[in-house]
């Protein structure tokens, strides 16, 4: 299966079908920016694909009595050519052409997830597994797969270099949907150099018994990837994504992600690594050993219970090239959301925008480098002056100033809710002290 895969901005040409086709008709399955795609040409208004994948967008004449369910797009479709099969799940229409100088008309359907398999008739619309490799989870999970060592002789003779290659290990760290983290490494001979590698890896993975929705999979997988971009307040990609179609229950063995059992996917659901951007310097406020097997488990319940509030304090992160007065609003929000909710908990009324900050300061006050209430009161005073357009307008360094104790409140809540020790906080708080 080396070749069959989409790299980024290349097409492949073959045939698609899906299990109402009568039978298989030409169709390009291409990366454009970053989207799964698959374009067919069809002879308006009676030829091949079915109309259902045109659906109520075209005018056909015959069939106004069609159901909407007749017309919907297929949920799965799959392509192949010859380097080999690709099924895709999770289709909605993205355009086309439905007239055109020609007889013929141009269909554009999207995937979510795209499944590089090998066998033609096996369906990946629900999962009994998902493997995710996220940039910097091996630092920040500290697993070894590997152990390296060095002999050094008495005499000038060359030193020895020992590499053990231990088996792949998996532990769970949550029962739900046996949530795991796991590492291993592959050894390769490549014949044509005779050169040799050894490519390790650290994953996250969900494995059940019964199939399961690709979302169910991907909550807990874009949980775990939140929680380490917290940590190293960076964005992190994912490069490898493996996806598991099984017909008996998982065994209880550890198993590498590169068992034939596991294949190669894509999903538009997860981030991609940014460039430039990587995991390789990546300092980290708190790791795995910091907060345990417990830690996660907490976090899990934390992103249930903070998810709106957590997505607004993070989305500049990633969104490279934001405003300054857009940072200070996204944080104005999240923190808002976390306090109203941490209010909710406690008694159901209303408070004002500060009373909610002073809420979140209120656990971590004797952590903090300034005064818990002083800081609520500026932030809600840059907050909204910003947001209001009858209020004086903020300055740079005030701006600034509060995105930067608004995010550092916001991590040190998450890394005490997460069970960080207060001297570590404190030792690492040069990593807070940075917009």
């Amino acid at each position: 299966m080396g070749n069959n895969q989409l790299l980024p901005g290349r097409s492949r040409v073959g045939y698609a079908w899906d299990d109402e086709s009568t039978e298989p008709f030409p169709a390009m399955l291409r990366d454009r920016e970053g989207r799964i795609e698959l374009v067919f040409s069809y002879e308006a208004p009676t030829g091949a694909p079915p109309r259902r994948w045109i659906g109520s967008d075209g005018g056909w004449g015959d069939d106004c009595g069609e159901s909407d369910q007749a017309l919907e797009a297929p949920h799965e479709v799959f392509f192949s050519d010859a380097h080999g099969t690709v099924c895709l799940v999770d289709i909605h229409r993205s355009g086309g052409t439905l007239v055109g100088p020609t007889e013929f008309s141009e269909g554009v359907l999207r995937a979510s997830h795209a499944v590089f398999v090998e066998d033609p008739g096996a369906s990946y619309l629900e999962i009994n597994g998902l493997t995710t490799q996220i940039e910097g989870f091996g630092a920040w999970c500290g697993i070894r797969s590997t152990v390296t060592m060095v002999e050094q002789p008495r005499s000038d003779a060359p030193s020895n270099l020992t590499v053990t290659i231990k088996s792949p290990t998996w532990r769970q760290v949550s029962p739900r949907m046996n949530l795991s983290l796991g590492a291993g490494a592959r050894y390769r001979t490549f014949a044509s150099d005779d050169g040799s590698s050894i490519d390790r890896w650290a994953a996250v993975r969900t494995e059940v018994s019964r199939p399961r929705p690709w979302d169910d999979h991907l909550a807990h997988h874009r949980s775990i990837h939140r929680l380490i971009e917290i940590a190293a307040w960076r964005p992190l990609g994912l490069r490898y994504i493996h996806a598991l179609r099984a017909t008996d229950p998982p065994d209880a063995s550890s198993r590498s992600i590169f068992n034939e059992s596991w294949v190669r996917a894509r999903t538009q659901a997860l981030p991609k690594p940014v460039p430039g951007v990587g995991a390789g310097s990546a300092q980290f406020l708190f790791l795995h050993s910091d907060i345990g097997d417990v830690g996660v488990r907490r976090w899990l319940e934390l992103y249930d219970l903070f998810k709106q509030g957590i997505h607004a304090m993070t989305f500049a992160m990633r969104s490279r090239g934001m405003s300054l007065e857009g940072m200070v609003v996204d944080g104005g929000i999240g923190l808002e959301s976390i306090g109203h909710r941490i209010q909710v908990d406690s008694d159901s009324t209303r408070r004002p925008h500060r009373t909610k900050l002073e809420t979140i300061a209120a656990e971590v006050a004797d952590v903090l480098p300034f005064d818990g209430n002083e800081w609520a009161s500026r932030s809600n005073e840059i907050y909204n002056d910003v947001k209001h357009a009858d209020r004086a307008e903020a300055d740079l360094d005030s701006m600034v100033e509060s995105v930067t104790q608004d995010r550092l409140v916001f991590r040190t809540w998450i890394a005490r809710r997460l069970g960080v020790a207060d001297d570590l906080i404190l030792k690492r708080r040069w990593l807070l002290e940075k917009i």
